[in-house]
């Protein structure tokens, strides 16, 4: 499994990329599945912090798939301590998840990553300036 490629990209490949868009503070594990699925293109496993990309053939961009998942990592291990169960307003999708995700979106564009920056706006400015710390 080592040796398999999502659109040209090694895990070490998408790895690296992750990791110089923003240094994240816990290690997280990236596989490859040649598995297709029709309904989601990549998961992200909390308890062991695996990022599972799967068959991308012509379908997404890798990249942007693999930052997307990457947001799940961030969101889980440096925002919410596990100390709790998550509050029954945030979930794996939610404001904090998107302010995540468009904030290394935006990372990827500065650090010269081709991708389409997001913007979820519906997140208000206190909320903004509470995770600030995490960057």
């Amino acid at each position: 499994m080592d040796n398999l490629k999502v659109q040209g990209k090694t895990t070490e490949d998408l790895k690296a990329m992750l990791l110089a868009i923003y240094d994240c503070k816990l290690p997280f594990a990236i596989r490859i599945s040649r598995r297709r699925c029709k309904r989601i293109l990549a998961s992200y496993t909390h308890h062991n912090s695996t990022i599972t990309i799967y068959d991308l053939q012509g379908v997404g961009e890798a990249v942007e798939v693999a930052i997307h998942e990457y947001a799940h990592h961030i969101n889980r291990t440096e925002w919410w301590n596990g100390a709790a169960p998550m509050s029954k307003y945030e979930t794996s999708h939610g404001y904090r998840f998107w302010f995540i995700y468009s904030r290394l979106l935006e990372l990827a564009n500065e650090k010269g990553y081709a991708v389409k920056p997001h913007y979820y706006g519906r997140a208000g400015i206190s909320f903004k300036q509470e995770i600030l710390g995490i960057w």
